[in-house]
């Protein structure tokens, strides 16, 4: 008999228990939270499921009466397990209405704020709500510096009451205009964009590195003095389309840069077959000189030996498209350099209440954790 009355007894209070769990997260409408103020003007936080200890929601009460009476701002927190989602569609929609129904501010004025806190994992996050009267000292940037940076940290590890008391010392900062949230951020802001373009600049340098590697290669080892010419003129309008296109201008200026310093090793290495200095021709003016052909043009290129006067004589033969080819005309096809076959190509305000009556602004933050 003895055990039997243990067991029920047991039963008895595990029901106890979970009437007092079911109880605790049952979804919260507006008309649930109870508005304390009601009962006590001292009182500014609600916390029916007891979520923050009572030396937290005495400091808080504490802070925001001394914030009411300096500055004229009402703040209310509500601190609850979760919101029915079947009514509300986010915590901002619940917030929103709950600081009109119990209109927390004064009614001229409008100088409300709410901060809602709601527990449930699937649904924690924390929410400021604005009166018109505050809009301009806690803008909705500011909110949200708040939270993620003085608020969150703390309250990931359940420390509700210390990141509720975190958060409402740097309101009361930004009332008084003593925040440097935003200033922060601007300056980190600022490091980051620094950062970023760096990066980008230096792989903006490399790729351009490494189109002066691939253009030395070619003056060492050309083919021909057309070829030289014509990889140095490609190459300039990568760069130059690039450095104003994808903002590259500090690794486009340096390409310049050392493509004038090492000018010398982009110059063709092409012997002279009379006298057989190297790296002494020039183009001589006037070319190239075209020629219509039947499918296509032929373009005769001099460059004029510097040490002897010998001429050099390239022909680059541009064979037009047809349509059937995908092609449009002239220019495109193969090109015969130097009486030889080479093709390249090129990718180239609500109720009363015990508060003041003012209304939300839908101003705030809301962000989760």
């Amino acid at each position: 008999m003895k055990t039997l009355r243990y067991l029920f007894l047991a039963c008895l209070l595990g029901l106890m228990a979970m009437d007092g769990v079911a109880e605790e997260m049952k979804p919260y409408r507006v008309a649930d939270v109870p508005n304390v103020q009601l009962k006590d003007s001292t009182r500014f936080v609600s916390d029916p499921a007891d979520a923050i200890n009572a030396a937290d929601e005495a400091a808080l009460n504490s802070r925001i009466a001394r914030l009411r009476d300096s500055l004229g701002v009402e703040i209310a927190i509500v601190v609850i397990p979760m919101y029915d989602a079947s009514v509300y569609g986010s915590a901002r929609e619940f917030a929103n209405e709950l600081f009109n129904t119990w209109g927390i501010g004064d009614r001229e004025t409008n100088r409300g704020l709410l901060i809602q806190l709601i527990t449930y994992k699937r649904q924690r996050e924390i929410t400021f709500e604005t009166g018109y009267g505050l809009e301009g000292e806690l803008t909705d940037g500011l909110c949200k510096l708040i939270q993620e940076r003085r608020m969150i940290p703390i309250m990931k590890d359940g420390r509700y009451g210390e990141g509720l008391l975190a958060g409402l010392e740097e309101v009361s900062k930004a009332l008084q205009g003593r925040s440097t949230l935003e200033a922060e951020k601007r300056e980190a802001n600022k490091r980051l964009a620094i950062i970023l373009a760096s990066i980008w600049w230096l792989l903006g340098a490399a790729a351009f590195g490494w189109l002066l590697y691939l253009h030395r290669r070619t003056a060492k080892e050309p083919e021909n003095l057309f070829n030289v010419q014509e990889t140095n003129r490609q190459f300039n309008i990568i760069v130059i389309v690039a450095g104003v296109l994808l903002l590259q201008l500090p690794a486009a200026l340096l390409y310049f840069l050392v493509k004038l310093l090492i000018s010398r090793q982009l110059t063709p290495r092409i012997k002279c077959p009379k006298c057989g200095v190297v790296s002494s021709f020039r183009h001589e003016k006037g070319y190239p000189v075209k020629q219509k052909k039947k499918k296509g043009t032929l373009r005769i290129y001099h460059y004029i030996c510097c040490n002897c006067g010998y001429v050099k004589v390239e022909k680059l033969y541009e064979r037009k498209e047809n349509w059937w080819s995908g092609g449009g005309g002239g220019g495109g096809g193969y090109r015969d350099l130097s009486d030889r076959d080479s093709s390249s190509s090129w990718s180239s305000g609500g109720g009363g209440g015990s508060w003041g009556g003012g209304s939300s602004g839908g101003g705030g933050a809301s962000s989760r954790f």
